[in-house]
């Protein structure tokens, strides 16, 4: 790398030495404009995200923080050389524009920034009325993190008594724009290239919901349970219940799906159906959870404790079918309690938190249990056409790994993780990535079920594979589109 250093005399026919540090680190130097012209007094930091977050994306590092000059200029002190996120931010305000910068050893690196003034307004409706105290929020899709969460996003806004709301972002782009309920519970998103100076982006929810309460064997709120609403087979989302027990979805459109509701130390009972079509609205629901026995232990990945990642356990039936016992989290060190099935093996499928998606078959021990997910992932890129080659969206698939059925509800959450669609989109495609490396057979859901899968009958089968670690295999798959 460059470096200058002053030079010595020695006497002649000899050698002087001098050590001469060579610098470490880089520096940035970032430049920010609005209409060509600097613009001073913005803040800016270098923040360092974690790339692979044991769970939740935890607050990001700042290694530098500033306020732009009158040149609009500010430059950052020596950072150790490597990838950062350059965050520029609006005092006082709700918006910040993030950009990928790499500093290297012993340079300055230089970017400009252009700040483009993008006003974002519009209303929340539940039905024909107004829904206060709704969060929106606009996440780039160029910058989101892995892992990220609510406090990640651009720009966010709140729904005033009207359900109006007025958010300002900082740059043209594509954005995941997302609505959450007062409570936190997702309830829809959509994806718009923004770019005018001002935009509006309107969200109406249904006037009803999917709701109810989770009770214990006797009658009492179970508090932070989750639930799962599987809603039209290509959305998924979650909640958690309150003190009450109580849990509520908004709804986007009418249509089927159905709720299941799960917590350590309860047997999950078995999926509820519910419908909505005009004027006919799903009542409000009871699900009752009984306690059952516990598996703990500790789950490690690649990098050490998987802190965060989702564990679902399943009691093996007679004939090769499983039955849902119950739903955990990893807490920061890894440990998890999840139920289990009582004097035998219980099947523990793992997922998240830089875990690919494994599955164990874990027997009754005195010892503690350990379970290691695979080190390196493989994925799968499907392809659906019909017989003239035109994509069939909207087909979803069971996985068979190693004689082991993965069910839907799992590869279902697994791919939301990963903010994915567990169904073939508009092109015909089907991603599924972060699996444990292995020997795979695909089958179309609608034209089977675990029991028949297990039984040995060909009923939907697509295609198999063997999946390598670090590789992606694509596959082509000729179906019938829907009638």
């Amino acid at each position: 790398m460059p470096h200058q250093e002053e030079g010595i005399s020695a006497s002649p026919g000899t050698f002087a030495f001098r050590e001469a540090l060579l610098e470490e680190g880089g520096r940035l130097r970032a430049t920010v404009t609005a209409d060509g012209k600097p613009l001073p007094g913005v803040d800016c930091q270098v923040l360092e995200y974690d790339p692979n977050p044991q769970g939740p994306a935890p607050e990001p590092k700042a290694h530098f923080k500033g306020t732009t000059d009158k040149a609009g200029i500010c430059r950052s002190g020596n950072i150790v050389a490597g990838p950062y996120t350059l965050r520029l931010a609006k005092p006082g305000s709700r918006t910040f524009l993030d950009r990928s910068v790499v500093l290297t050893n012993g340079e300055e690196t230089a970017v400009s920034i252009p700040i483009v003034s993008i006003r974002v307004h519009g209303t929340v409706l539940r039905g024909a009325q107004p829904a206060p105290s709704y969060i929106v929020s606009f996440s780039d899709e160029n910058e989101i993190k892995p892992n990220a969460t609510r406090r990640d996003a651009q720009a966010e806004a709140t729904t005033d008594e009207q359900g109006e709301y007025e958010a300002l972002l900082w740059s043209p782009a594509d954005y995941v724009c997302a609505v959450r309920t007062p409570g936190g519970t997702p309830a829809t998103h959509k994806r718009l290239h923004l770019e005018s100076a001002e935009e509006r982006v309107d969200f109406s929810l249904e006037d009803h919901d999917v709701a109810g309460i989770v009770l214990d064997d006797h009658d009492k709120p179970v508090e932070e349970a989750a639930v799962v609403l599987v809603w039209n087979r290509v959305s998924h989302r979650f909640a958690r219940t309150d003190s009450t027990g109580s849990f509520s979805f908004p709804l986007t459109e009418d249509g089927r799906g159905t709720v299941r509701a799960g917590k350590s130390g309860y047997l999950e009972p078995a999926p509820i159906e519910v419908e909505a079509r005009p004027d006919v609205y799903p009542p409000p629901l009871t699900i009752h959870l009984k306690r059952t026995g516990l598996l703990s232990g500790k789950i490690l990945g690649p990098a050490g404790p998987a802190a965060g990642a989702s564990l679902f356990s399943y009691r093996l039936e007679p004939g090769g079918t499983a039955t849902p016992l119950g739903y955990a989290t990893a807490d920061g060190e890894g440990r998890f309690e999840v139920a289990a099935a009582g004097g035998a093996p219980t099947r523990v499928f793992a997922t998240g938190a830089g875990c690919p998606l494994t599955s164990f078959d874990v027997a009754p021990s005195p010892e503690e249990t350990v379970l290691r997910c695979a080190e390196l992932p493989a994925s799968m890129e499907l392809h659906f056409a019909d017989a003239r080659g035109k994509p069939v969206p909207g087909k979803s698939v069971f996985a068979r790994k190693d004689g082991v059925i993965i069910p839907n509800e799992v590869l279902a959450t697994h791919l939301s993780g990963l903010h994915l669609f567990a169904a073939t989109d508009g092109g015909g495609r089907l991603l599924l990535v972060g699996l444990a490396p292995g020997s795979y057979d695909i089958y179309l859901s609608e034209a089977t079920n675990p029991a028949l899968i297990a039984s040995g009958l060909p009923n939907g089968f697509l295609a198999a594979s063997n999946l390598a670690p670090l590789t992606t295999t694509e596959l082509e798959v000729t179906v019938e589109a829907a009638p």
